[in-house]
């Protein structure tokens, strides 16, 4: 004896489409893309290898040669980070994490890895008198859901100084400058800025973009 399962169907369209159902579709296609996002920063910058073998050669140049040689690409401030220092480098078949490490050892420039692009900042020195106070920001970023949301990008405005949150959503951003504003910004949801003021803790609820999820494909 056949099931009229077409009985059910307007009762399901109807589930389907409800706000409840809707906001959970949301929240599954955001942690599915911060997946992807995650996996294509793990999987590319530690499955790349370079060949580098250069002598009396500037940091600029390495940094050239390895965006002619690769899918990274590199942002930083020449003012703050030297990329003019001559260096010897030869590696063969070197993870990007080894090659920078070698670059700026000895330095107080970082690098902070977001999928393709590496961003190099600087790390403050003790603050004396003539110089602005900083402080280290820390926070969890979620969606409206309150499920948190690793791979967001968080950025000091108007700087290369910035850092990703962890797979629980968290982040931690030292040496934020007095007065300074940070941009949280993820695929498929709205970008925010927000004053640091006096706080130290700054949690965000990122929403969802303007433009329809259904809007979005994935390749």
């Amino acid at each position: 004896m056949k099931k009229n399962c077409g009985n059910h169907w307007p009762g399901l369209k109807k589930l389907w489409a409800s706000k409840t159902f809707r906001g959970m579709r949301l929240t599954f296609y955001v942690l599915l893309l911060a997946t992807i996002q995650g996996l294509a920063l793990n999987s590319y910058s530690q499955v790349t290898k370079l060949n580098l073998n250069m002598e009396n050669t500037t940091v600029r140049e390495v940094l050239s040669t390895i965006e002619d040689q690769s899918e990274f690409y590199f942002l930083y401030n020449s003012k703050m980070v030297d990329v003019e220092k001559k260096v010897n480098i030869n590696f063969k078949d070197k993870k990007i994490n080894e090659v920078l490490d070698f670059l700026f050892k000895g330095t107080n420039v970082t690098y902070t890895i977001v999928d393709r692009q590496i961003v190099l900042s600087v790390e403050k020195t003790k603050p004396d008198g003539n110089t602005f106070q900083q402080k280290e920001v820390t926070g969890k970023v979620t969606d409206n859901s309150n499920m948190p949301l690793p791979g967001v990008t968080v950025m000091v405005k108007g700087t290369t100084q910035g850092t990703v949150t962890n797979a629980d959503g968290n982040y931690s951003l030292p040496n934020v400058p007095q007065g300074a504003t940070l941009l949280f910004s993820f695929v498929g949801m709205e970008t925010q800025e927000i004053q640091v003021g006096n706080r130290t803790v700054i949690d965000v609820v990122l929403e969802i973009s303007s433009i329809g999820i259904e809007e979005v494909v994935a390749i």
